[in-house]
């Protein structure tokens, strides 16, 4: 039986982003406008994807840093192609072991991304590790 090649969008960044990047797009600056961040912070994009929120983040937050970590290099390919901000350091990473050092950061932000880990629990106690004292810490799904 001969096998064929399947495309799978959902590692493939250009195809994703086709799909669920115009919503992405839309939503993260509603959430920014709601979350309300100070400036001049170092923040962590958990699940950047192909960057929608990160891209909203330097637009409106006025960041110091931010670091956007992804499981897809598909993903990150694409949003560093579309980002060339020096405050981004794109990474692979895992929600649940989330590649940044105790307290190392002001902002958690996540989009359209929980509802995708397996431990959401072990995820939510990545970010308050990873988060320095009164971190905020915002997600949405």
């Amino acid at each position: 039986m001969v096998e064929t090649a399947r495309h799978d969008a959902w590692s493939a960044g250009d195809s994703c982003d086709r799909y669920m990047g115009r919503w992405r797009r839309k939503i993260a600056p509603l959430f920014l406008d709601w979350f309300d961040p100070p400036t001049g912070l170092d923040w962590l994009d958990v699940g950047c994807g192909t960057g929608a929120l990160s891209a909203a983040i330097v637009a409106q937050c006025s960041p110091k840093s931010v670091l956007a970590i992804d499981p897809s290099e598909g993903f990150l390919q694409t949003a560093q192609a579309a980002l060339a901000d020096e405050r981004i350091q794109f990474r692979l990473g895992d929600a649940q072991a989330l590649p940044a050092k105790p307290g190392s950061v002001d902002v958690i932000a996540s989009g359209l991304v929980l509802n995708f880990v397996p431990d959401r629990t072990k995820a939510l106690s990545e970010m308050r590790r990873v988060g320095r004292p009164g971190a905020l810490i915002g997600f949405y799904v």
